[in-house]
């Protein structure tokens, strides 16, 4: 939910709370009890990356005065060491794209329906809803976006 809320905050140009999710998220990770574990580590470097990427651009709209280097730094140095990660996993972003953490509407939404047990409502047998009667199997219904 971090990076969704974060990807919408960049898609809309506030980047300082975008950064400000992925510092707070970092911390949290440093202060959890998991360590080397794989969906940490992974979580990890991706909320590096994003952090950077939302530091490059906060630098190029010329507000690098809202970024503590050296508590960055500091923060890189201690996250590479309870997770273990190599420097080549901590390089900073150079030549970044532009849409790297940027939120973008899906072309389409699906939802999978189970139909687990038969309703027995009289009232919703008779409303004339196809979506939901039918066969007890999965199905999917697709939505377009607007």
């Amino acid at each position: 939910m971090t990076k969704l809320l974060s990807g919408l905050y960049t898609a809309s140009g506030n980047h300082l709370a975008a950064a400000a999710l992925h510092e707070s998220a970092l911390a949290e990770l440093l202060n959890s009890q998991t360590d080397r574990q794989e969906g940490a580590i992974e979580a990890v470097t991706q909320h590096l990356e994003l952090l950077q990427h939302a530091h490059a651009r906060l630098a190029k709209e010329g507000q690098t005065g809202t970024i503590d280097a050296a508590a960055a730094q500091e923060r890189v140095q201690q996250i590479a060491t309870k997770f273990g990660l190599s420097s080549e996993q901590l390089e900073a972003v150079t030549g970044a794209d532009e849409n790297v953490g940027v939120w973008e509407r899906p072309r389409r939404f699906s939802l999978d329906v189970e139909d687990l047990e038969t309703h027995h409502n009289n009232l919703r047998q008779t409303s004339g809803s196809a979506l939901l009667n039918g066969n007890a199997g999965a199905k999917r219904i697709s939505i377009s976006a607007f």
